[in-house]
């Protein structure tokens, strides 16, 4: 989680979306990043990094990768990435709350 919290930084740092000096090179690094953290979410999230290994348009399965290809550089820069969605769903203060009231009981 580190490491994924060390990319978001970089990324919003960077601030790719307003296509500065560095944007290739950003958007690079952070595609494989988001490789790694795919390999890395396996053992424990699967579909989700099923999902993100999909997103990120990937051939094969992450299932499939090693555990010593966390730290390759594995995408090209003329790589073109899949459909982009959330892999998680945003849970609201409220659905919190009722499942707490549901389990209190």
């Amino acid at each position: 989680m580190e490491f994924s919290t060390y990319f978001n930084q970089y990324f919003q740092h960077k601030e790719p979306w307003k296509k500065g000096p560095g944007t290739n090179t950003c958007v690079f690094l952070s595609v494989n990043a988001v490789r790694s953290i795919a390999i890395a979410l396996y053992p424990f999230l699967p579909k989700s990094a099923e999902k993100i290994w999909q997103q990120v348009g990937l051939s094969g399965m992450v299932s499939e990768k090693q555990w010593d290809e966390i730290s390759k550089i594995a995408v090209n820069p003329s790589h073109k990435l899949g459909d982009i969605a959330p892999v998680f769903a945003k849970i609201e203060e409220e659905d919190i709350k009722k499942r707490k009231e549901k389990f209190e009981k």
